[in-house]
């Protein structure tokens, strides 16, 4: 009778191989996304365009009336009542409970940079690193890619010398270390660029966030990193449980 096979091990090399597939995916989403920066094409125009103008901000008038406050301006009543008017900034960011909190000041410096940068490319303002994000996952899916050829060259080679065999093997163990390593630099690139920095300004109250729906790639790339970040994770936690299921063996 065959070796029985321990279905702890069957569980996780099938975990295993979907984490491997969904970080492939990632990575070849993150090639095609990171393949233009939508912002080195763009000149900054009519300020307009992307901020509201402060008379629209009328609406955003309260009034306080024995600590109660009311969603409206002060009318001349309730200021004789001794109502006072509370005037909201513009720039105020949105609430929003899935962002770290922004000073006000934040959306402020905002608008001042893109009136000082009027004419000029919006990439002056948000630095989004694709040039180097696009580099490093495109190396990343090609060191991907080759753990294939040396799995199906280790398999043969290992039944006719076992020298060859652990040269492959430290090739392949090589390849993980440049993986890895390259996936630190690519969490480094997309953490250092601005593209948070620009999920923080739609969030700005004042921002006209139906005009930049064209640039919605950038929030993708974001998300799809996130997702690749979560499978390379969950990879490294399968494999640690599998080298302490040899172990225990």
């Amino acid at each position: 009778m065959g070796e029985k096979k321990n279905p702890c091990k069957i569980c996780l090399k099938s975990l295993e191989a979907i984490v491997q597939l969904g970080i492939f995916i990632c990575v070849c989403i993150l090639c095609s996304l990171s393949s233009k920066e939508p912002f080195k094409s763009h000149i900054i125009g009519d300020i307009s365009n992307y901020f509201q103008e402060s008379s629209n901000a009328t609406n955003d008038n309260e009034c306080t009336c024995n600590n109660v406050t009311y969603n409206h301006a002060c009318t001349e009543e309730e200021l004789n009542q001794g109502c006072k008017a509370v005037s909201l900034n513009i720039f105020k960011m949105r609430p929003s409970p899935l962002r770290k909190l922004v000073s006000d000041s934040f959306c402020d410096d905002m608008h001042d940079s893109f009136v000082r940068n009027k004419g000029k490319k919006i990439s002056y303002i948000f630095d989004l690193n694709y040039g180097l994000i696009r580099n490093l996952s495109i190396t990343i899916l090609v060191l991907s890619l080759s753990n294939i050829p040396l799995t199906i060259l280790f398999i043969f080679i290992s039944k006719c010398s076992k020298t060859c065999a652990i040269l492959i093997g430290v090739l392949a163990l090589l390849v993980w270390i440049a993986r890895i390593v390259l996936s630190i630099l690519l969490f480094y690139n997309v953490e250092n660029g601005d593209i948070e920095k620009y999920d923080d300004f739609l969030d700005c109250k004042n921002v006209r966030t139906n005009y930049f729906d064209q640039f919605s790639d950038i929030t993708k790339l974001r998300k799809c990193f996130l997702a690749f970040a979560v499978f390379s994770i969950i990879s490294e936690i399968l494999g640690k449980v599998g080298d302490l299921c040899e172990t225990a063996e």
